[in-house]
């Protein structure tokens, strides 16, 4: 993560925040950094290597069908057009992204009332 975290215009260590002191402290943050405009980054891990120590939401989809035990798929990445389509064929997988989306949309709107998102 050093080459990415080289990268950030802002790193905030969450670790010495509550969460009420956290949801007040990032959007005066990223006002002054970023002119009301946010970021949201979303990474794909395994629980073998551990949670991303940065992470700040984790959502656990091992309920979702895994390719990784489809013969044909194992040697694929989720970046492949193949794999992709064999998570999205599944309706759990669209009601969860309906879901989710729901819940950052709403998150989003409640840590930044009245900021720009893009």
């Amino acid at each position: 993560m050093d080459p990415i975290r080289k990268l950030a215009d802002v790193t905030i260590d969450t670790s010495q925040f509550n969460v009420h002191e956290l949801r007040h402290f990032i959007p005066s943050v990223l006002r002054r950094r970023t002119r009301g405009h946010s970021l949201v980054s979303l990474v794909s891990f395994g629980y073998k290597y551990g949670l991303p120590s940065d992470s700040d939401l984790v959502f656990d989809v091992r309920f979702l069908p895994n390719p990784h035990f489809v013969p044909r798929l194992r040697r694929f990445s989720g970046k492949d057009a193949k794999v992709r389509r064999f998570i999205l064929s599944y309706p759990q997988t669209g009601q969860f992204l309906k879901r989710i989306e729901g819940l950052l949309a709403y998150l989003i709107r409640i840590t930044f009332p009245k900021g720009r998102v893009i």
